[in-house]
């Protein structure tokens, strides 16, 4: 009985203290600026360990990526949205029972050294927002909001999003 006791213990105590990250899959819209490649917008699917909680997942999509690269560093960052200083974060909201996602361009730097528009770049991070909300799969409506300096220029980017049904193999 002792026994069976400790090991109850033990499994609860890891259960508390464990955490429940897992590898997750996001979506980033990297730069090919350091490279031989055109100038543009690469959407890319990022593995990423994070917690199991969706919001927090959405918050990887504007973290910094270095590119696995020769010995010699072509380029440190190869996110856009952490390049331009924009960022992207999630919360769950208790009264309308919806996931947020928060795509911050309030401190959005110039897109012009990366020969790109501000809509372009706006455009890609709401696409990667819903890819990466379809990778998540829940069942629950997410709410797209941008925050910006001018937001009637980007209110056509926000709005209610379901992720899409993922066809099983």
């Amino acid at each position: 009985m002792k026994k069976l006791l400790l090991l109850i213990s033990i499994v609860a105590s890891t259960l508390a203290f464990g955490g429940t990250s897992g590898i997750w899959f996001i979506y980033q819209p990297l730069t090919a600026m350091g490279t031989e490649g055109d100038s543009g917008i690469i959407i890319a699917k990022i593995p990423v360990i994070a917690n199991a909680v969706p919001e927090s997942v959405i918050g990887y999509l504007s973290s910094r990526n270095k590119l696995l690269q020769r010995k010699e560093t072509i380029a440190d960052d190869s996110n856009l949205l952490s390049l331009l200083g924009i960022s992207v974060g999630g919360e769950w909201n208790k009264e309308t029972r919806h996931y947020v996602a928060t795509l911050d361009l309030s401190t959005m730097k110039s897109t012009k050294p990366f020969e790109l528009t501000e809509e372009a770049v706006v455009e890609a991070a709401v696409d990667c927002i819903r890819r990466t909300i379809d990778e998540l799969g829940q069942e629950t409506p997410w709410q797209v909001r941008i925050v910006s300096r001018d937001n009637a220029k980007w209110s056509k980017y926000e709005g209610e999003y379901l992720a899409k049904a993922k066809v099983s193999k």
